[in-house]
């Protein structure tokens, strides 16, 4: 009921907007393409609010629902699809950005603070080394325990769950849309996520916990959460962000196909003729 009740949260913002998008559907106004990136921008937290704050059911899913709904039946409506592209460009980047600080902030906490019960804190122990002369403190690092073993092993999994999904789906990725082969195949599936989604998440899990209860093991149990997230966050975008580079030379897919190629130049070619006619239409105008 949560997922069906966002479904319909969706469809009634998006039939909403499309309502906005075709009042303001002119061209040659840049006062109305700037309300239509903004109708679009309230409409989307607006369902997103809606879902999760008021009525308690899944707050993604109606922000999904809606802008599939919107593109679906209200695209032709958007005056400058250049405008809405760049503007939701940036507006990602910034709240990711704002996002994996925040994320690498409160991962910080947790594996070092003992309030969150994270085994194998990065910690300095002191202990005293006899010597043939005199005592000495000698430090070291305790850096591995159960909840990093653990980690290695949910990212092992995490990654091999990613391959499987990939190749049981491989039969019909290949033949939709442009089409796709087994090499690029092998780089999406060890290419990953960065996992925007899941660190939102799991940091509203964990406040919303601490909020509710004062009970340590319920706190611990949604901090840990929020660790293996971050760490698999962390080991994804170091391991395998370092690796992609040198994955996509062995694979060959960095070398543009012959077919590829050939569309380029057929582009290039019809630019450059587009711009010879533009150009001879200016130098024959009157004006």
């Amino acid at each position: 009921m949560m997922s069906l009740g966002a479904v319909s949260v969706g469809i009634a913002y998006a039939l909403a907007l499309i309502i906005i998008l075709r009042y303001l559907d002119r061209h040659y106004d840049h006062e109305e393409t700037v309300l239509q990136v903004t109708a679009s921008v309230t409409v989307a937290y607006l369902s997103f609010y809606t879902s999760e704050v008021v009525l308690h059911m899944s707050g993604v899913i109606a922000v999904v629902t809606a802008g599939i709904v919107t593109k679906a039946f209200g695209g032709a409506l958007i005056n400058n699809w250049n405008v809405m592209d760049s503007f939701w460009v940036l507006l990602e980047h910034l709240l990711n950005t704002v996002l994996f600080a925040l994320g690498g902030i409160v991962f910080g906490q947790i594996i070092a603070d003992e309030e969150y019960g994270w085994t194998g804190r990065v910690s300095l122990t002191s202990f005293a080394a006899p010597s043939a002369e005199n005592q000495r403190q000698l430090t070291f690092f305790w850096l591995f325990s159960k909840d990093w073993g653990y980690l290695v092993v949910l990212y092992v999994f995490v990654n091999l769950i990613r391959f499987g999904l990939m190749f049981a789906f491989f039969p019909l990725i290949s033949k939709i849309g442009i089409g796709s082969n087994w090499k690029e195949a092998v780089f999406s599936s060890f290419g990953g996520l960065r996992g925007a989604v899941g660190i939102a998440l799991a940091i509203g899990l964990d406040n919303q916990v601490r909020e509710a209860t004062t009970d340590p093991e319920k706190r611990d149990l949604t901090s840990h959460v929020f660790g293996m997230v971050g760490g698999i966050a962390l080991m994804t975008l170091v391991v395998n962000g370092t690796l992609s580079g040198p994955l996509l030379k062995k694979l060959r897919l960095g070398k543009t196909t012959e077919s590829r190629e050939r569309i380029l130049e057929n582009v290039e070619d019809s630019i450059r003729r587009r711009l010879l006619d533009d150009l001879v239409h200016l130098m024959t105008d009157p004006r």
